[in-house]
């Protein structure tokens, strides 16, 4: 955020809650998200693939229709470039438990020809077809977030977790409430 503050263009790609089979981590996010934008980063979230199922959680449950087939649209590995010029690449997670606890891990390269190629597919992997431009819609009294996508190539603005079951919203808005940060 504080990048963003001075001028540099952030942007992020992350799973949206229609497209995460953790959602845990999503209720973690989720909390981030309005100050991100307030900031001034571009945030973008995964859609489903059409017509899939909602993933199933860790334990092999899904909200949507009981199934334990994962969704084959799905994010986990982490890419970053930097200055057009440096690649990071890996599974680590930028937090404390995922540096000391887990196995994860990722590597920075210097190759501008690798940056071009990665922000070339990011840009293909945040297009409304594929991704809800995640956005804060002014309002009279408070800007709310809003998602912005592509259905059919006609623009489809969405006023909550799009695609997200209603039994999906709820178990993230219960886990928003425990002190479970520490142990995303």
């Amino acid at each position: 955020t504080a990048r963003a503050k001075q001028g540099v263009s952030v942007q992020i790609l992350t799973n949206s809650l229609a497209s995460t089979d953790e959602p845990a981590a999503h209720s973690g996010y989720a909390h981030y998200r309005r100050e991100l934008l307030d900031s001034g980063v571009h945030l973008y979230e995964l859609r489903p693939k059409p017509g899939e199922p909602q993933p199933a959680t860790p334990d092999g449950t899904s909200s949507a229709n009981g199934t334990s087939s994962a969704v084959e649209v799905a994010l986990h590995a982490k890419a970053a470039v930097v200055d057009e010029r440096y690649v990071f690449v890996g599974s680590m997670n930028m937090d404390p438990r995922s540096k000391l606890l887990n196995t994860e891990m990722g590597v920075i390269v210097d190759c501008p020809d690798l940056a071009i190629e990665v922000a070339k597919f990011f840009a293909k992997a945040t297009q409304p077809s594929v991704a809800f431009h995640v956005m804060l819609k002014q309002n009279s009294s408070r800007a709310k977030l809003e998602w912005v996508g592509q259905n059919d190539g006609k623009e489809q603005t969405y006023d909550d977790e799009p695609g997200a079951t209603r039994a999906r919203r709820i178990e993230v808005n219960l886990m928003r409430l425990l002190p479970i940060e520490g142990l995303l």
